[in-house]
């Protein structure tokens, strides 16, 4: 009987822009290959409330469109009550002086389309996407430092 095994990493980075897409198929999968786990389950998990994660194809023309719907959706030069530093009591970590939380369009469009996590398949050691599945984080704020956690339970 094979004991089932847990295996944690976490990765950081930086992100350069708003709607930067960053593919973590590669990373994901070296990741599984050293957990030595053959059979089991791979979580991804943004640490962050305004990023998300992914799994779609890659392909520039479809980042772009993607870009300019969720513009159209959630416009970033909207009034949001997350950006009145009048209004907002809680979770301040910011002044009037400094723009890095007025972000309210990035909030809400990782509520509107965003996923915290996405879990996956692992088959014979290997991450189970289809033919143009890619894993992806996209930062819907500014430039960021930012975190994802591989989790990986199996045998």
């Amino acid at each position: 009987m094979t004991k089932m095994k847990f295996i944690k990493k976490k990765i950081k980075f930086k992100t350069n822009k708003q709607f930067e897409i960053n593919d973590l198929t590669s990373k994901a999968e070296e990741i599984v290959l050293n957990s030595g786990i053959k059979s089991g389950i791979l979580t991804v998990f943004s640490l962050h409330t305004s990023a998300t994660l992914a799994v779609n194809e890659k392909e520039s023309c479809f980042f772009k469109d993607f870009e300019e719907f969720a513009s159209r959706i959630v416009p970033k030069e909207k009034y949001y009550r997350h950006n009145d530093l009048n209004v907002r009591t809680e979770n301040l970590v910011c002044s009037p002086e400094t723009e890095e939380c007025l972000n309210g369009d990035s909030h809400i469009q990782h509520m509107f389309i965003g996923y915290p996590s996405v879990t996956l398949i692992i088959e014979e050691g290997k991450i189970i996407l289809g033919q143009w599945q890619r894993i992806f984080f996209i930062e819907l704020d500014q430039k960021r430092d930012r975190e994802v956690l591989f989790h990986i339970m199996g045998e």
